[in-house]
């Protein structure tokens, strides 16, 4: 079943300019007009994308959100220590991150790090990490929304509600 998202707001160009200016990038298209319309935006219910056993942790992170843990500048900046300068990342993961390529070939595309490859390969580098580690899991941004699906496995007794949300 697919996922429905839950926008947390929206960006106007002016909130958008400011964002790239913080991270020190230009967005990719339709990150950015998916950014313009949502400010992020949390998950329905419990989340993954089955084909790669991702599991969310945390909603996809905006801007300016009021909250640390949903913000999309202090996720760039707390994952510098894993991405290059060519990697935003713009959620966080049951085991590690996702990123959307800002430059460099292939612009756009949505790449997954997975802690646990790190640990295997003992490099513990951006560039390494860059290089050897990520995973491929969309084209862009419109791609990857649509290999999110509801995990079933979960049972619900309340209104499910990211970590640190409540």
């Amino acid at each position: 079943m697919a996922i429905l998202w839950t926008p947390q707001g929206s960006l106007n160009e002016a909130d958008l300019r400011d964002l790239e200016a913080e991270l020190g990038t230009v967005l990719p298209g339709d990150y950015r007009g998916w950014l313009a319309a949502t400010n992020g935006a949390r998950f329905s219910a419990p989340a993954w994308i089955p084909e790669h056993e991702i599991f969310a942790e945390e909603c996809l992170w905006g801007y300016r959100t009021g909250l640390p843990g949903r913000d999309l500048v202090t996720g760039h900046r707390s994952t510098r220590d894993v991405f290059t300068a060519d990697y935003t990342a713009i959620t966080r993961t049951l085991s590690g991150n996702i990123a959307v390529r800002t430059s460099g070939d292939d612009v756009g595309s949505v790449w997954e790090f997975d802690i646990d490859r790190m640990r295997e390969d003992g490099r513990y580098d951006p560039v390494a990490v860059c290089d050897d580690m990520l995973v491929r899991l969309a084209d862009d941004f419109t791609g990857f929304l649509d290999l999110w699906e509801v995990d079933d496995s979960q049972t619900i007794v309340e209104p499910w509600q990211p970590p640190g949300s409540g």
